[in-house]
């Protein structure tokens, strides 16, 4: 879940900060280019998230679990699957 955390948060290793601090060229976002990749771009408006199958709306759809848990069957039975940490586990911030 630190990829949450650090878009959460606005901390980390998003690219706007790493170009903040001249570690980076330029702070565009590595998956499409198009926007500076802030915490709020790469959470909620990043076309990566569409790419994935997974898209947030906003911060409140994170909060609610109701919204992110979902449950799945497999031949042993049923589990839970976490989209949030299934979303976040598939952005690569750097």
């Amino acid at each position: 879940m630190s990829m949450y955390v650090q878009c959460r948060t606005g901390k980390g290793n998003l690219q706007v900060l790493r170009h903040k601090i001249r570690k980076s060229d330029d702070p565009e976002c590595r998956k499409c280019g198009s926007y500076a990749a802030t915490r709020k771009h790469v959470a909620l408006v990043c076309t990566h998230g569409e790419d994935i199958g997974l898209r947030w709306w906003t911060w409140e759809d994170m909060d609610d679990r109701a919204r992110w848990a979902r449950k799945e069957k497999d031949p042993e039975g049923f589990y839970t699957v976490d989209l949030m940490e299934t979303f976040f586990s598939k952005i690569d911030l750097r």
